[in-house]
């Protein structure tokens, strides 16, 4: 049987989990916002967006950029995207 105590620990891993996620991502906007990144890392970066599907939640330049990384083949659209 699972304790409440256990099933608290779960829910503040998950929600640390998903603050960590949030901050990740905006340290990266940060560090390209900043030109910061190289080539390779943007690239990532921008898969990465497309990836959880936040492009299109971005400011028009983010969603540009991934536009242009899809047609020249840099980024994938992936399965259910």
């Amino acid at each position: 049987m699972v304790s409440a105590e256990s099933t608290t620990n779960l829910s503040a891993r998950r929600i640390k989990m998903k603050y960590d996620n949030f901050n990740s991502i905006v340290d990266k906007m940060m560090l390209y916002e900043g030109g910061d990144m190289n080539e390779e890392e943007t690239v990532e970066f921008f898969q990465e967006l497309l990836d959880r599907r936040l492009i299109n939640s971005l400011q028009g330049h983010y969603q540009r950029t991934a536009e242009l990384l899809l047609e020249l083949g840099h980024i994938d659209l992936r399965k259910g995207q």
